[in-house]
């Protein structure tokens, strides 16, 4: 992140742990009560109190502009999905022979965005994933949903709308990621996998046809770069 600014490294080193703070507290209970769910009570308790104990003009005031604070700050994180992706200005796809994976060769990684099986979607941050293109072109993303539970996501050259290196702003730093923009529609339940979760390809006039991003994260520097060359050397013999 040499490209970007002291001042934007400092607030987005900020966003990322209030996002890790919103998202961590959404999925965890407390006597079956989730704990974003308990500090809203809380603070909307401190404005009752301080209403009807008479704290003061000042305390009332602080109260409730933390008890707004915490209500817009778990809105504003649930619609961002909880991270926020920040582009790399400065890649640049080299020039050179691309080095893409083989078929078949399975990379492990965290997917986030929204994934889908059969007619339910669901959105995930950071879930275990594998992503892999088969021979016929068909690039496969298979996210862990649960115990031996997966969702899935499929794009190819005709529907890759835009792939981007990056990071994703979760956590106390900033995670390599690439986002992938495609144009997708989720097809009729059949007894394969192809067919049953994803339709790709086609006529992308299609009302049906709707933009999807998925961010892939990883931890190893050369798995990124080969997934990158992967998804845009097919986007190139596409257009060939």
């Amino acid at each position: 992140m040499r490209n970007i600014s002291f001042l934007r490294k400092v607030y987005l080193g900020y966003l990322g742990r209030v996002y890790t703070f919103a998202y961590f507290s959404s999925q965890r209970r407390f006597l079956g009560v989730k704990f974003s769910t308990l500090l809203k009570w809380v603070t909307t308790g401190l404005v009752i109190a301080a209403w009807i104990l008479d704290w003061g003009g000042v305390v009332l005031g602080i109260t409730l502009f933390l008890a707004v604070w915490v209500r817009w700050l778990y809105w504003r994180a649930a619609r961002a999905g909880y991270s926020k992706f920040i582009a790399d200005e400065a890649a640049v796809i080299p020039t050179a022979q691309l080095d893409p994976l083989p078929a078949n060769r399975r990379i492990q990684l965290r997917a986030t965005g929204t994934f889908c099986l059969n007619d339910r979607e669901e959105y995930v941050l950071l879930r275990p994933a594998e992503y892999w293109q088969v021979p016929l072109g068909e690039h496969i993303v298979m996210v862990q949903s649960g115990r031996d539970r997966f969702l899935y996501q499929f794009f190819n050259a005709s529907t890759l709308q835009e792939v981007q290196r990056g990071w994703l702003i979760f956590g106390s730093r900033p995670l390599d990621t690439l986002a992938v923009t495609f144009l997708g529609r989720w097809g009729p339940s059949a007894s394969d996998y192809g067919q049953a979760f994803y339709v790709g390809g086609g006529n992308n006039s299609d009302a049906n046809l709707k933009k999807n991003t998925i961010y892939f994260t990883f931890q190893d520097g050369v798995e990124q770069e080969a997934v990158w060359h992967t998804i845009v050397s097919d986007a190139r013999r596409a257009r060939q």
